[in-house]
């Protein structure tokens, strides 16, 4: 198949890409840019793209034309502001490209092919916080609790609008959790903040070490993906689905923390920030009961291989092995498993 990623320039477009490489399948992307250190920039990913366009995903005519040009099999829409504290800073920035994007995407592919399928990636993020210690399901009323949420709320509900009105004959939504791996440089996320300080010999600074998450290796989410997108390609209903993992791997943050320094052979000591910019939600869970039961997809790593993998990733690109030899090795392993 030809795929066309928006924002495959990110750390999940980037693992997305080589996974999709080695399955055998053509890979195109349209993305804003890329960061010196960004996993795109460590693999040279560029020399993977069958066609790859860095552009804003707001410019319609450019995303249109581009579309037309590649005019693939399956479109996944990755392209977002997708840090929380820096939708804090810039909520209307954070609006106009998560909104703005979809509405753009959505439309391009509609005038493409309205037959292809298209994935578009939302978050667990969307759902209403009613201060509950339960996990959402994907009837659960939607508002998000911060710009970032409420953006992606906007862009899910503008991708159900679509599929309910089959503006688009194969479309889906994927929301999906927290995601660790190798490669990680966003700021402000907890692996690369924790990776970065025990590579130092610091102490880490946690803000919120009870908060608890659906954490998941980003190979298991993208299989999620593969899963959902193999559905719709077989004939499969338009449909929305959570993918995160059991309640095993709803943890706090310093349990990930503390397992993370015993990997990297460090005291579990860390540092408490005393008063936080922003506040964030304490309890964060998704009921993925839905896709395990009607696709059969299911989580190939626990939280500790999740852990595990994402260091050692780091230990061995810092010991000097190549980043894109690594990453294939990660992934070849993983498939593996199977799909």
């Amino acid at each position: 198949m030809h795929i066309l990623i928006t924002g495959h320039t990110g750390f999940k477009g980037s693992w997305l890409t080589l996974m999709l490489k080695e399955l055998g399948h053509q890979v195109s992307g349209y993305s804003l840019g890329f960061e010196k250190n960004s996993l795109y920039s460590l693999v040279s990913l560029h020399d993977e793209m069958s066609n790859e366009r860095l552009e804003d995903i707001l410019n319609f005519k450019e995303f249109s034309n581009f579309a037309a040009k590649t005019n693939p099999d399956v479109f996944i829409h990755f392209a977002a502001q997708s840090l929380v504290r820096e939708s804090y800073r810039n909520p209307f920035e954070t609006l106009d490209v998560n909104v703005g994007g979809t509405s753009n995407f959505l439309k391009v592919v509609r005038e493409v092919n309205s037959d292809a399928v298209c994935l578009v990636i939302t978050t667990d993020k969307v759902y209403l916080d009613l201060g509950r210690e339960e996990e959402f399901s994907e009837g659960d009323p939607l508002l998000g609790s911060e710009p970032y949420g409420q953006s992606k709320a906007i862009a899910d509900l503008l991708s159900q609008y679509w599929m309910k009105n089959q503006l688009l004959n194969r479309i889906a939504i994927a929301r999906a959790g927290n995601v660790i791996g190798g490669g990680d440089i966003s700021p402000e996320r907890l692996m690369p903040e924790l990776i970065q300080s025990y590579s130092l010999g610091k102490e880490p600074t946690l803000r919120f070490p009870n908060a608890v998450r659906p954490w998941q290796h980003v190979l298991d989410c993208l299989n999620g993906y593969l899963t959902i997108i193999k559905h719709l390609t077989s004939g499969g209903k338009s449909d929305i689905w959570n993918i995160g993992p059991d309640s095993t791997s709803h943890v706090s943050v310093q349990w990930v923390q503390e397992q993370t320094a015993s990997l990297f052979g460090k005291e579990r000591n860390m540092r408490l920030d005393s008063a936080p910019e922003f506040p964030e939600t304490g309890f964060l869970a998704l009921n993925s009961e839905k896709i395990r039961t009607e696709l059969g997809w299911s989580n190939k790593y626990n939280l500790e291989t999740s852990i595990s993998e994402t260091v050692s990733w780091h230990l061995k690109v810092q010991g000097g092995e190549a980043p894109k030899e690594v990453s294939i090795n990660q992934i070849q392993k993983f498939l593996s498993f199977g799909l």
